[in-house]
């Protein structure tokens, strides 16, 4: 079955350190992609919209808590908060599949102001569940992709 609605992001677009990279990433065209999307979906029934992109790898969808240490590693994404452990890139589509139709991040105009709306978030979920609302300072186990994937597909 094919979906009904494709989300793609409106990140500013990639820029990296290096200007070698930046020269190959403006030489390959990519700017081209979003075009083709649309022609794509329009092409096949389908509705595309548009959702802002950023922190949804570094933000916790249960308790929003945004962090870079939120990646121990490249694959693995887990909260220093609550905990939650699951693979990186189904954590950034569930961020992205919930701020469709959000209409706090939706007027949004900077970075700035989606995060400062995810720590109005956090902070509501530490004062529902009772908890502080910083990250946790026990030792944790080192997380591997290979516990994640356990979990999730046992």
């Amino acid at each position: 079955m094919a979906p009904s609605t494709v989300l793609v992001s409106t990140s500013s677009g990639m820029r990296f350190k290096s200007r070698r990279m930046n020269a190959y990433l403006s030489a390959s065209q990519l700017g081209w992609i979003p075009n083709q999307l649309v022609w794509g979906a329009k092409k096949r029934g389908v509705a595309i919209h548009a959702v802002q992109a950023a922190y949804t790898s570094q933000a916790c969808p249960e308790c929003h808590f945004v962090s870079r240490n939120n990646r121990p590693q490249h694959q693995t994404f887990c909260c220093q908060v609550c905990r939650l452990t699951d693979q990186a890139d189904r954590v950034a589509a569930r961020n992205i599949q919930s701020r469709h139709g959000d209409a706090d991040i939706h007027h949004c105009r900077t970075i700035a102001d989606i995060k400062a709306v995810l720590q109005r978030r956090h902070q509501a979920y530490c004062n529902r569940v009772g908890r502080s609302p910083t990250a946790r300072q026990d030792t944790e186990p080192s997380v591997t992709l290979a516990k994640v994937n356990a979990k999730n597909y046992s």
